[in-house]
């Protein structure tokens, strides 16, 4: 490709990830890449924590009505609590409750054990297939970040089962927990709900070695856009994973929409 003058696409892994903008050294006359530790430097947490308040703040003012709207919702559609608490891990696997609108009926849960949605799921009742596909179920996460459990952006946290079956089947997985959760991220906003673990996990490796508070503001507006494509709210495939393709954001910082 390189001799014919062609673009060449690559899917990349977690270790591929890691070399993207790797410093040049030299150990005597031996040229060798520089890795920086997987996280996000002090200065720009701070910064990060700052952004997350300010932007929580204003979003619970103004998503107050909202909020009484979709309680009043909920109550009229099915018996049951309006919000719904979860044990989710966190940064260095420290556990915390979720908070979300209940999307489910009560004690979905309950015959099964830890299942994720699917499509068509019965267990989703007609406000919760709603709020799902605007992404509204996860407005009340912004009493998460006021907490300091969560970030606007970073990985999705997940449930303690399924971080310990990802993490035997996929170790690099762990590496996720080296920031704060998310209530979007990366792999939010260029993946879907049926995008795999394994790609999910490259976008937010990708996310944490290219952390500033531009990509973060790029993303939260790329996530207001998700209510209006109809795929992206879609479970997991009843058959399996279908694999979304790995589109990163460009040299310059920014996601291709």
């Amino acid at each position: 490709c390189v001799e014919l003058d062609k673009h060449l696409l690559l899917v990349p892994n977690v270790y591929e990830i890691m070399l993207h903008n790797a410093g040049m050294d030299y150990v005597g006359d031996v040229p060798v890449l520089k890795l920086e530790p997987l996280r996000i430097k002090p200065a720009y947490q701070l910064l990060k924590r700052i952004f997350d308040v300010v932007v929580s703040l204003v979003g619970m003012v103004i998503f107050s009505p909202v909020f009484l709207i979709i309680a009043l919702f909920i109550k009229m559609d099915t018996p049951g609590p309006v919000f719904y608490k979860q044990t989710r891990v966190g940064l260095g696997g420290s556990e915390f409750k979720l908070i979300k609108f209940r999307t489910m009926i009560t004690d979905a849960e309950k015959e099964t054990g830890p299942v994720l949605a699917t499509e068509d799921d019965p267990r989703i009742t007609k406000a919760g297939r709603f709020l799902r596909k605007t992404r509204l179920d996860e407005i009340p996460q912004l009493v998460n970040v006021l907490k300091g459990e969560m970030s606007l952006v970073g990985p999705r946290p997940e449930r303690p089962f399924f971080v310990e079956q990802y993490g035997q089947k996929i170790p690099e997985y762990l590496h996720r927990l080296k920031v704060k959760p998310g209530i979007t991220g990366l792999a939010q906003v260029l993946g879907k709900y049926d995008t795999t673990p394994e790609n999910k996990l490259i976008y937010d490796v990708y996310y944490i070695k290219n952390y500033n508070l531009l990509l973060d503001i790029q993303i939260i507006l790329q996530t207001l856009k998700i209510p209006f494509e109809p795929d992206a709210a879609k479970g997991l495939a009843k058959e399996g994973n279908v694999a979304a393709a790995v589109r990163l954001p460009d040299k310059t910082g920014r996601i291709e929409s």
